[in-house]
């Protein structure tokens, strides 16, 4: 069945995204363009700059979707169900934590309609600490994860390991240390020893200063989450930006800034 780009119409709301690190979500419903009913089980593929598919799923009874792209962005949506003709959207830009809300207009037959109409942006609130200390700048690469101010407050209750323990490829050793898994290890790293295994622990700064920790205590010995504005976790020497590598990086970075670094 043919692609015919002007069938889609997507009213869109963004709004700053409070919830996991980095997150940015497309959601919405698609509606009958002549009934302006829902229609459940229409399939909606997220598609990257090439095209290619980044993400799909299929609408519940009331017409509702949501899509995570992993990176900020700019995307195009594609709309299908049996008995309605298939579209694809025109370009629609996400930025970091960004949350779009959209309606999908599918048709049985082609219709003239306005692809896209943005209807308000709103981003997330930044700080002049972390703006000077490039954190945007970092975390808009889409490389390492990051946690905010509002990814503590979700977890008011847990201390800095339970939280870090939330982000993907992190592990925890013992009860306060966190490391990340990798194959092999080179250059002056820090080590602990605990139980079995020898594990190699990522080098930690704090405001930008790099800040020893006694493995046995972890770095819950360095800050709280009430203490924080952000974090930033990089598993990998592809991923730490040159001015925090170097040989004794191997096993990871954690960059850790304060509320008072404002």
């Amino acid at each position: 069945m043919p692609f015919l780009r002007p069938l889609l119409l997507l009213a869109v709301l963004l709004c700053a995204f409070h919830g996991s690190a980095a997150a940015q979500i497309i959601q919405g419903r698609v509606l009958d363009a002549v009934l302006l009913q829902p229609i459940p089980g229409a399939t909606v593929t997220l598609l990257g700059g090439r095209g290619q598919s980044e993400g799909r799923t299929t609408t519940r009874p009331d017409g509702t979707f949501s899509l995570q792209p992993r990176a900020p962005g700019t995307y195009r949506l594609q709309g299908e169900r049996f008995g309605y003709q298939a579209s694809r959207s025109d370009t629609v830009a996400i930025g970091v934590r960004e949350t779009i809300e959209v309606v999908l207009h599918l048709s049985v037959e082609p219709l003239q309609i306005a692809p896209l109409v943005v209807t308000g942006r709103r981003v997330p609130p930044r700080t002049a600490g972390l703006e000077l200390a490039g954190f945007y700048e970092r975390e808009s690469t889409g490389f390492g994860r990051f946690l905010r101010r509002e990814d503590f407050e979700k977890l008011a209750n847990k201390d800095l390991v339970q939280v870090l323990m939330r982000v993907p490829g992190t592990r925890q050793l013992g009860g306060n240390v966190i490391y990340f898994p990798r194959s092999s290890t080179a250059g002056m790293i820090q080590r602990s020893q605990q139980g079995r295994g020898t594990h190699c622990l990522p080098k930690v700064y704090l405001d930008g200063m790099a800040v020893a920790y006694d493995p046995r205590s972890g770095i819950n010995g360095l800050a709280s989450p009430e203490m924080l504005d952000a974090v930033e976790l990089y598993s990998g020497a592809s991923q730490i930006p040159v001015k925090y590598g170097g040989s004794d990086s191997a096993c990871g970075v954690i960059l850790m800034w304060t509320r008072t670094s404002r």
